[in-house]
C-alpha cells in the first residue's frame, strides 16, 4: 500500500530534477524547488486519481508511475509559470 506513495515521491523527485536540468536553472535553490514541486505534484495527482477512479493506485506499477509523472509535470509547469 505504501509502496505506491514511495513511487510517487521518487518519480516526482526525478521529474523535478529533470525539470531543473531542462529549464537551464542550475542553482541549488532551483533544484530544491523543482524537486519539491515534482514530489507535491506527483503525490497530489496520485491521491486525486484514487478519489476519481474509486480504487487505489497505491501499488508500484505502470499506472501509478504514469499518474505521478503527469502530476509532477503539470505542477512543475504551473510552479515555473508562477515564478516568472
Amino acid at each position: 500500500c505504501g509502496v505506491g506513495i514511495i513511487v510517487w515521491i521518487l518519480v516526482g523527485a526525478v521529474g523535478g530534477w529533470l525539470s531543473s536540468r531542462l529549464s537551464g536553472r542550475h542553482s541549488a535553490a532551483d533544484y530544491a524547488l523543482n524537486i519539491a514541486a515534482g514530489i507535491v505534484g506527483a503525490v497530489v495527482a496520485g491521491f486525486i486519481t484514487n478519489l476519481v477512479i474509486l480504487r487505489p493506485v497505491l501499488s508500484a506499477n505502470l499506472q501509478s508511475g504514469l499518474v505521478s509523472v503527469l502530476g509532477a509535470a503539470l505542477f512543475l509547469i504551473l510552479a515555473n509559470l508562477l515564478r516568472r
